[in-house]
């Protein structure tokens, strides 16, 4: 019977030396193989996450639980873009924008804070941490008075590096070959060697993987609206 088989991260060093033609271990460690995987691995990721932010965000939220008079939050070392934010109590988005777009309007006007728990809030996405420019850190506008207070985040991570030889990748399963072949190409480059009909495969699958997730992108809900105009009253779909 058929199934679907993920190949490890050792299936795809040997589709590696498939394309280079070295079978076994001679100018090219396994070591170097495995690092120009993760790192094709994290090229396709961003080819994804460049045409549907979206497609790969965390199903679990991280839960931010405010404290007072604190602005900035550190976020997970795995942060890459954030999705979505939201009022763990309410349920109400919070708008999140760049550091110049933030407004302490409402810091003049205590009681609506309260009464309105994090809708008068908008938070800010900033490079570096609390303790440090390694990282990246949330701020939220204006600075925080009440404990009690938490916000949920959806967000997008850095794809996780295959480190073991049973690894398996986390991009889509039909587009794995582009791994190799990005890894091959690495290693065709230290060559000196001809990676012009390698580079028109990839060019190739890489775009068929970005009108893919296109595609996936624009499968949104269709609704039934009634119109009304010069040929009278209707619905349209």
């Amino acid at each position: 019977m058929a199934n679907l088989y993920f190949p490890s991260r050792a299936d795809i060093r040997t589709r590696v030396r498939f394309y280079i033609d070295e079978p076994i271990q001679a100018n090219f460690l396994d070591s170097d193989i495995n690092y120009s995987i993760n790192e094709s691995q994290q090229d396709v990721a961003t080819e994804i996450d460049q045409v549907n932010e979206h497609y790969r965000v965390n199903p679990v939220p991280i839960t931010i639980q405010l404290k007072a008079n604190t602005q900035f939050y550190d976020l997970p070392d795995s942060f890459w873009k954030c999705s979505r934010l939201q009022d763990a109590q309410t349920g109400l988005p919070i708008d999140f924008t760049d550091i110049n777009s933030q407004n302490d309007l409402f810091n003049s006007f205590p009681p609506l804070i309260t009464g309105y728990a994090m809708g008068a809030f908008s938070a800010m996405i900033v490079g570096g941490t609390t303790t440090g420019q390694s990282g990246t850190s949330i701020g939220f506008t204006p600075i925080p008075t009440d404990a009690t207070k938490s916000a949920l985040m959806w967000y997008v991570p850095i794809i996780e590096d295959m480190d073991a030889d049973d690894d398996t990748s986390a991009i889509p399963r039909q587009f794995y070959d582009l791994l190799a072949i990005q890894a091959a190409i690495d290693c065709l480059i230290k060559d000196q060697a001809d990676t012009a009909q390698l580079e028109r495969k990839y060019s190739r699958r890489i775009e068929q993987l970005k009108r893919t997730t296109r595609d996936r992108q624009q499968q949104n809900p269709k609704h039934v609206t009634r119109v009304s105009n010069s040929q009278g009253n209707g619905y349209l779909l």
